[in-house]
This record gives C-alpha cells, structure tokens and sequence, in this order.
C-alpha cells in the first residue's frame, strides 16, 4: 500500500494520500466485502480550471463531473501498478478539495467507486490523454 501512496503523491496537483483496505461483514446477511480505497488531497485544478473558491458555489453535480478525470486518473496507476486491486470486491476513489487559512476550512470529498473490471472498462472506454506515469519503485 505504501507504493499505491508514492505512485499516486507523484501527480502534479495531489498534495497528499491516505490508503485503505477495508473488510466489511454484515453478519445479518453474512455479506462480506473487501475494499481498496484510495484518499486523494487535490490542490490542483480542476477540469474545468474552477478555483476551489468558486467550486463551491458550483452545483454538486458539476463538481462531481469536475473531479471524475482525476478519480480516472488515480485509478488508472492503481491498477497498473498495483495487482492487488483485482483481489478486492470494490475499489473506491475518494478526492478530497479544501482550504485551510487558519481561522477557517473547508472540504468537499468527491467519492467515485466501481468494482476493479467496471474501473478498467470505464478506463479503456474514456482513455484520457497520457501523461508521464512514475515509475515503479
């Protein structure tokens, strides 16, 4: 998990990461479910070039559809570099876009999951444009 965190951390605009893996058991249903979820705190831009200021007055949705390339993005090095995520029931995307000036904060969580083979066809379907990924340590 820490190479999930210095692969994700190498992307302009991704302040830091939080991993997780997370096991859940509804014992009333006996449902269990695992979980890869990958915290991102973006103070990059957004797609569309909002300022986080202004973003917050944008409706939920348009935020929403702002932050899905990078939750695209993330996912995409996550499963190149990581082999693991295909061992998990589901693999969550959480972008996390705040401020913090000391008298004050704020913070909006953009939480994107799908399974790990709905990521890759979503993936293979949107191909955004390349950019120079890490290399695996």
């Amino acid at each position: 998990m820490l190479e999930d965190v210095r692969v994700v951390e190498g992307v302009e605009g991704v302040q830091a990461t939080g991993v997780q893996d997370m096991n859940t058991h509804n014992f009333r249903s006996g449902e269990k479910k695992k979980t890869l979820v990958i915290n991102v705190y973006w103070v990059g831009k957004s797609a569309g070039n909002h300022p986080f200021a202004e973003s917050l007055t944008h409706k939920v949705t348009e935020g929403w559809a702002e932050k899905q390339p990078i939750a695209d993005r993330v996912a995409k090095l996550i499963i190149e570099h990581d082999s693991t995520v295909n061992e998990h029931d589901s693999f969550k995307v959480v972008v996390i876009h705040g401020y913090n000036i000391g008298i004050t904060h704020a913070q909006v969580s953009y939480s994107y999951e799908h399974t790990p083979s709905e990521w890759n066809t979503r993936l293979s379907e949107t191909s955004p444009p390349e950019e120079p990924a890490p290399s695996k340590l």
